[in-house]
């Protein structure tokens, strides 16, 4: 049996959600977040085949993540939610990455009470009461909900920032990068600037810091 879906059967729970978001360390482009509810977590347990490759999506090749991503959507109930460029700005990154969860598990609809699990070291505000809260530090790792709400997070970023916003920013490259701060996506914004797509805190932090050859 998977050691992440082992970990959250332990818990005894009839509900489940996972929550996790993606895109904090980049300096461009959106906070995404996923929350997914599996439906019958059980019924995994035959289904070992892919089961037992779902982890933290950092750990996963991309091939693997799309891969994964309709077998975990078509076994659950699933959300994404984001948080802008400047929501960014004016909350913080902490700020943004909460509000894109709750964002997230606000998407689902759920038939019953549930204990969200949340990655990090802290629960959500404002949620509903339907939801008791749990923060699972490097809960990507441990829980199969958060692992599997840390793939789809981390595809529909990565197709957003590949797609729209590259079409739209041809010159940062950003489907080679999705914004993070690779050599290449600093050259460029050093020969062309930031853009609407920029983190403005982050862009600052980056002028600040010495040149990169």
């Amino acid at each position: 049996m998977s050691d992440l879906l082992a970990w959250d059967l332990a818990l005894g729970e009839s509900l489940l959600v996972g929550c996790d978001e993606v895109g904090r360390g980049a300096l461009a482009g959106p906070v995404y977040a996923a929350a997914v509810s599996i439906r019958d977590l059980r019924a995994l347990l035959n289904e070992a085949d892919w089961v037992s490759l779902v982890n933290d999506s950092k750990q996963l090749t991309a091939k693997l993540r799309a891969e994964l991503m309709p077998k975990i959507q078509a076994h659950s109930s699933w959300a994404i939610g984001e948080a802008s460029v400047a929501e960014i700005d004016s909350l913080g990154i902490l700020g943004a990455s909460l509000l894109a969860m709750n964002r997230a598990i606000g998407g689902l609809n759920l038939a019953g009470a549930a204990l969200a699990l949340i990655d990090g070291r802290q629960v959500l505000p404002s949620i509903s009461s339907n939801y008791r809260q749990r923060a699972v530090v490097r809960g990507d790792s441990l829980s199969f909900h958060i692992a599997c709400a840390s793939i789809i997070a981390k595809q529909a970023r990565d197709l957003y920032m590949s797609s729209e916003a590259d079409l739209a920013h041809p010159n940062y490259c950003f489907s080679r990068h999705k914004g993070y701060g690779t050599k290449l996506h600093c050259e460029r914004i050093r020969a062309y600037g930031g853009s609407e797509m920029h983190r403005v805190k982050f862009l600052r932090k980056l002028e600040a810091s010495p040149n990169r050859s």
